[in-house]
């Protein structure tokens, strides 16, 4: 009998995750949804994907594939998983540092053996594409338009 799929409670890109001796509980620093840079091609420091699946087995490849807006892989990481005798499981994937050409949104895809479990999407953003926050504004001074 074919064993159900896990089901995904949670999948964070962060700067950083490990469990917390004694306790074993997961600590998950700096989690984001964007990246911003300041030109392109960049490079970006290595980064976590932080996993957490319930009804999880193990004895199964597990992968995480990064996808540029146009769907071109650009990088990938696995980890073999033995058989575990538990059904919920957290871990974390590192990924080396990543090459980005180009803003936009980008993809991250998580796959059990061969089958994809989930999607989640992420911003690629240019610094200058960013709204001026107001305490930028008021730094540079007043401006010369008339008050009504």
């Amino acid at each position: 009998m074919r064993q159900p799929l896990p089901q995904l409670n949670a999948m964070l890109i962060c700067d950083s995750a490990f469990q917390q001796a004694p306790s074993g509980k997961w600590c998950v620093i700096g989690s984001y949804t964007a990246v911003i840079v300041r030109e392109f091609p960049t490079t970006h420091a290595p980064f976590n994907v932080f996993l957490a699946l319930s009804d999880f087995t193990g004895n199964v490849v597990m992968r995480l594939l990064v996808r540029d807006p146009e769907g071109e892989q650009i990088s990938e990481v696995r980890g073999q998983f033995p058989k575990i005798p538990i059904t919920g499981v957290e871990i974390c994937m590192p990924f080396p540092p990543l090459t980005f050409t180009r803003p936009g949104t980008h993809s991250l895809e998580l796959y059990h053996a061969d089958t994809m479990l989930h999607m989640r999407t992420f911003q690629v953003l240019h610094a200058s594409s960013l709204p001026q926050q107001p305490s930028q504004a008021q730094a540079q001074g007043p401006t010369n338009e008339p008050s009504e």
